[in-house]
């Protein structure tokens, strides 16, 4: 990071701080957590992030928090704002929010009543760690996201695959004027048109069964999760089903030009 933009950094927070003070009470710290086009440092030209606490013990005003974001967009746009009430902080210190306790040991303090400060030496000198409960939730929500993520996984590469079928089918259909049947008639209308009039071999018909089943199957719960080599295997059927839907178009474009 140049001296320049450094400057012009610490200008962009310092005038945020003066007007964020001027128009709203009770802010007890405000620091600088990182920026977004970086994980190391700060970039040129990147988004600033900064920690805005507030102090919630006596009346705040219910929109405060739009405010504070009204202003960081009016100072600047590459300002943006984490917003927290003291009693939502001190709830993240006390759980042993991985979050909170990487704030603390990261964040730059630019204006201060001194409880950040005190909370970072806590941090510091280990008082203040990650909690049991803390570390068995993070634990949980990754399993969570694992499941998430297989259960996407499967349900996006059967949707293509079902999608490549489809069209490919579709396509030679309507070059001998068929009308295009939708998804679940693919198969039946693989073979009444293409497998009993002789263009294709049936384990065609039987690889476009498979693949809309399998997908309907996913869609609707029936299964709810396929193996790496289930989903391998469906994706060469599928692929040697296109290539030969491809094949067999242009052998019939070629037919009817001679």
């Amino acid at each position: 990071m140049s001296l320049i933009y450094q400057n012009f950094m610490l200008e962009v927070i310092e005038v945020f701080i003066e007007n964020l003070l001027s128009r709203v009470s009770g802010v007890i710290s405000i620091c600088f957590i990182g920026s977004r086009n970086t994980q190391e440092g700060v970039a040129e030209e990147s988004d600033l992030d900064l920690m805005v606490l507030i102090d919630d013990t006596e009346e705040v005003a219910p929109d405060v928090k739009n405010v504070i974001k009204n202003i960081a967009r009016m100072v600047n746009p590459i300002l943006h704002c984490q917003i927290y009430t003291l009693t939502e902080f001190w709830k993240y210190v006390n759980e042993g929010s991985p979050i909170t306790y990487t704030m603390l040991r990261d964040a730059t303090a630019y204006y201060d009543t001194g409880f950040f400060e005190t909370l970072q030496k806590l941090v510091k000198i280990g008082s203040i760690r990650p909690t049991n409960k803390a570390i068995e939730k993070q634990l949980t929500l990754a399993k969570q996201l694992m499941k998430i993520t297989y259960h996407s996984v499967n349900k996006g590469l059967i949707h293509n695959l079902e999608g490549a079928v489809v069209s490919s089918a579709q396509s030679i259909l309507m070059e001998l004027g068929v009308e295009p049947p939708s998804p679940k008639q693919v198969p039946a209308y693989v073979k009444k048109f293409l497998v009993d009039e002789g263009l294709l071999p049936e384990e065609y018909y039987h690889i476009a069964n498979k693949v809309v089943q399998t997908h309907k199957d996913i869609e609707h719960e029936k299964k709810t999760s396929l193996s790496g080599k289930e989903l391998q295997d469906l994706y060469n059927d599928t692929n040697k089903f296109v290539t030969r839907m491809e094949q067999v178009l242009v052998a019939i474009k070629g037919e009817r030009k001679d």
